[in-house]
C-alpha cells in the first residue's frame, strides 16, 4: 500500500486543490480534510478532478509533513487498496435504517485476516453510530477507527463529505482492504487513574453529554475537592487531569468542554447513569509516546503509512510543555504519516477524547 499526502496552502479553493494533488496520479481512495469555509467547494473540485474515485472527508485540522496545519486543505490518497465508501444518515434517530447497505458494502469488500478496517467521520451521536455498526463489524472481525467533525463556526452545522457532496447529521465510512499487507490499529493514552476509587455518575443527560452529579454531589464539587483546581482553571486543567470512564481495567478519556457555577460539566463524550468515573492524571507523556512508536516499529518492518486521529487538546498540552515540534516530527521518523486533529476519536467500540488512535498500513 502507498499513501500520498498533499497540502493546499492557497486561500483560493481551486488553487489549493491543485497544490494538494500535485504528483497524485493514481488513487483507489481519497480522503479530504478542509476548513469549514472551503469544504463544500473543495469536495466538488476534488471529485471533479478524480471522477469515479471513492472519497470521504470532513472539516478539521491536520498534522502533515512535519507541521500542524490550520486552515489548510489536505488530500490523502491511498493506492494498493480496495475501498468502498458509504453513508449513514439521520444518525440521531435511525442509523439502523442504513445497516442493510452497510452490511452489503462490508461483504463486497471481502475482508481478509487483519487487512481490512472501517474508517469513518461522523457529525454527532458517536456512541449511537458505533453501537449500531459494531453489531455488524464484530462478526466480521473488522475494526473501526475514525473521528468526529471539527472546526465548525458557532451556529453552523457539522458536516461530512462523500463523493463530492456534503451531509449533515450523518456518518461517512470507508471500508479499506490493504492488498499489500496488514493494517494494525493502535491507541495512545497518556493518562492513568488518580482517584483511589470510582465515582458513580448518578445524574446525567447523555443526549447532551452533560454530567450533573457524581456520588450524589455536584460533579464540579467532587472534581475540585480531589484536584484542588479552582473553577476558573478547571477547563484548562482538563489537559492534565481529565475525567475517565472505566471499561474494566481500561479507561476511556472524557474531555470536559465547559462548566457552569452550578457544578454542571459539559463534555465531549456521553456519560451514562451509574458509569464508573475516575479523575485521571498525566503520565510521562514523552515516555508513553516513545513506547507507542517503538511498538509500531517492532510489530512490523514493512510499515508504509500511518493514518492517525488525534486530539486538539493534547496538542495544547504539548504546546504548553514545549514538546509540540518534537511530537509532530516523531511520526515521520517512523513512516509516511498524516494525522487528523479534532475533539473526538473513535476506536473499535468506543468514542473517546484526548486520545491518539492510528491505523498503520504495511
Amino acid at each position: 500500500m502507498r499513501g500520498y499526502v498533499g497540502i493546499g496552502h492557497s486561500d483560493r479553493v481551486e488553487t489549493a486543490i491543485e497544490e494538494a494533488t500535485t504528483g497524485l496520479k493514481k488513487a483507489d481512495l481519497l480522503v479530504l480534510i478542509a476548513p469549514f469555509a472551503m469544504a463544500e467547494k473543495a469536495a466538488v473540485c476534488l471529485s471533479e478532478k478524480y471522477p469515479g474515485i471513492p472519497m470521504i472527508g470532513t472539516t478539521g485540522e491536520s498534522i502533515a509533513k512535519g507541521s500542524v496545519l490550520n486552515k489548510k486543505i489536505v488530500v490523502i490518497g491511498f493506492a494498493g487498496v480496495n475501498a468502498i465508501v458509504g453513508l449513514i444518515e439521520d444518525v440521531r434517530k435511525t442509523p439502523v435504517k442504513f445497516m442493510p447497505k452497510f452490511l452489503s458494502d462490508m461483504e463486497q469488500i471481502d475482508a481478509g485476516k487483519s487487512n481490512t478496517i472501517c474508517m469513518e467521520f461522523v457529525t454527532s451521536h458517536e456512541e449511537q453510530v458505533i453501537s449500531t455498526v459494531n453489531a455488524i463489524l464484530n462478526e466480521a472481525h473488522i475494526p473501526l477507527i475514525g473521528a468526529s467533525a471539527y472546526g465548525v463556526p458557532l451556529g453552523e452545522k457539522h458536516i461530512v463529505i462523500m463523493n463530492g457532496k456534503i451531509y449533515h447529521h450523518a456518518c461517512v465510512y470507508a471500508f479499506i482492504k490493504n492488498n499489500g499487507g496488514k493494517i494494525r490499529l493502535y491507541r495512545e493514552n497518556i493518562y492513568t487513574r488518580q482517584s483511589k476509587r470510582a465515582h458513580f455518575a448518578n445524574l446525567v443527560e447523555p443526549g447532551t453529554k452533560t454530567l450533573f452529579q457524581l456520588d450524589g454531589r455536584p460533579a464540579l464539587e467532587v472534581y475540585v475537592e480531589e484536584t484542588g483546581v479552582e473553577l476558573e482553571e478547571l477547563v484548562s486543567n482538563m489537559v492534565r487531569q481529565p475525567l475517565g470512564r472505566a471499561l474494566g481495567d481500561d479507561t476511556c478519556i472524557i474531555q470536559t468542554m465547559s462548566v457552569d457555577r452550578n457544578g454542571v460539566l459539559f463534555n465531549g463524550k456521553a456519560i451514562h447513569y451509574n458509569d464508573s468515573i475516575y479523575i485521571m492524571k498525566l503520565l510521562d507523556y514523552k515516555e508513553e509516546h516513545h513506547a507507542f512508536l517503538e511498538a509500531i516499529r517492532e510489530d512490523s518492518e514493512r510499515n508504509s503509512f500511518i493514518l492517525g486521529f488525534d486530539s486538539i487538546n493534547r496538542l495544547r498540552l504539548f504546546t504548553e510543555e514545549d514538546y509540540l515540534q518534537e511530537y509532530v516530527s516523531s511520526f515521520f521518523q517512523t513512516a509516511n504519516s498524516v494525522l487528523f486533529l479534532g475533539d473526538g476519536q473513535q476506536y473499535e467500540n468506543q468514542h473517546m477524547n484526548q486520545t491518539l488512535v492510528c491505523a498503520v498500513f504495511e
